[in-house]
């Protein structure tokens, strides 16, 4: 039986046929990763004629399958012994958080509630649409906590609460191999030995996201190689010996008085006189500062990193500003909770060498 429900009525009378229809569903096929019938209508069984296991297509990640499309079942792919030791071939996922919802038609009069549900440990491109009533088996608060702040839909209605950018590669920030190795590898070994980086997993920040929400993905991951040749360009930065060079002013694209602002900053600087900017608002006053950090850090006239206060109100334009007008500089925007400032600490302050590795 489906866990599918006809009536129209609260939200509250919803959740308590949905324990009912859990309860029936128990005595059907059940999951071998949750050990649960509940959400049967996802349930997929394993093609191998001699196995008769079925599996949640949200409880596998990814779906496996073999050179002839043919579902494989994970355990099917483990020798006895493993087995026979225990060994925890695919654990059960915990979920994160729900950031979408949808109603979907099974039958003529028949539907299910659908929960777009983001796993632990796992971005955004692995989130997956869940039945409701599988959620108030294993997340019953949660399951309920959402539904009061959010009204369930009447008619056929999809909701995804995710913003796009979730899905985008900010930067990769460390690297590690995928088997036989128990912890962060070197960058810069790796990349010198000519490794191959198909063989390791990059713990990526994602744009609009902390770096507590950063995840290990494979190296075919959108987006990731190139975040992982500028991490090796940001590692390989570190140990390249300093260079007097001579950055130009930028004076095709700052107005004059920008230009003559920037001179001004300059010059101070070097004198060793702190100075405040304080033209009107409007005028390019962080387009300033940032080509002066470019200069002054470019040019070998500093060896410390610097570092930029402003408020949060402004922080994302500060960085837009960096990534227009210094976008080569290392940039590392230090905010967010405990633990992600545990994480920049750990990963992007430090080469893998032991040198500084940021520059702002």
């Amino acid at each position: 039986m489906l866990p599918t429900s006809k009536s129209s009525g609260s939200d509250d009378e919803l959740l308590r046929s949905t324990v009912k229809l859990c309860k029936s569903a128990s005595s059907g096929p059940t999951c071998s990763i949750c050990k649960s019938g509940a959400g049967s209508c996802l349930l997929i069984q394993c093609q191998n004629t001699s196995c008769s296991r079925s599996f949640h297509t949200f409880c596998l990640s990814p779906l496996m399958q073999d050179s002839r499309g043919t579902l494989e079942c994970p355990l099917c792919k483990i020798d006895q012994a493993s087995l026979a030791k225990g060994t925890e071939v695919y654990a059960l996922k915990k979920v994160q958080t729900l950031v979408g919802c949808r109603r979907v038609i099974l039958q003529e009069s028949d539907f299910q509630y659908q929960m777009l549900v983001k796993w632990q440990s796992l971005s955004h491109h692995h989130d997956c649409w869940v039945p409701l009533d599988w959620l108030r088996v294993f997340e019953p608060q949660r399951a309920r906590t959402y539904i009061s702040k959010n009204t369930l839909p009447k008619e056929a209605y999809s909701e995804d609460q995710r913003k796009p950018e979730w899905l985008e590669v900010d930067r990769a920030i460390a690297c590690r191999r995928k088997f036989g190795y128990d912890g962060l590898c070197d960058v810069l070994a790796s990349f010198d030995n000519n490794e191959d980086f198909e063989g390791h997993e990059f713990l990526v920040k994602w744009k609009g996201l902390d770096y507590c929400d950063a995840t290990w993905e494979s190296y075919f991951t959108e987006g990731v190689p190139s975040a992982v040749s500028m991490l090796v360009q940001r590692h390989k930065n570190t140990v390249r010996s300093p260079m007097n060079i001579d950055v130009m002013v930028p004076e095709n694209v700052l107005y004059n008085y920008q230009v003559q602002g920037l001179q001004w900053i300059l010059d101070n600087f070097k004198s060793r006189r702190s100075v405040i900017l304080a033209d009107e608002m409007g005028l390019g006053k962080t387009v300033q500062v940032v080509c002066f950090l470019n200069r002054i850090i470019k040019g070998s006239l500093t060896t410390s990193p610097a570092l930029v206060i402003v408020p949060k109100s402004i922080l994302l334009q500060w960085e837009k500003e960096f990534d227009r007008w210094a976008h080569d500089l290392s940039i590392v925007v230090y905010q967010g909770d405990k633990d992600s400032r545990k994480c920049i600490q750990a990963h992007e302050l430090y080469s893998s060498k032991g040198r500084l590795c940021l520059m702002l």
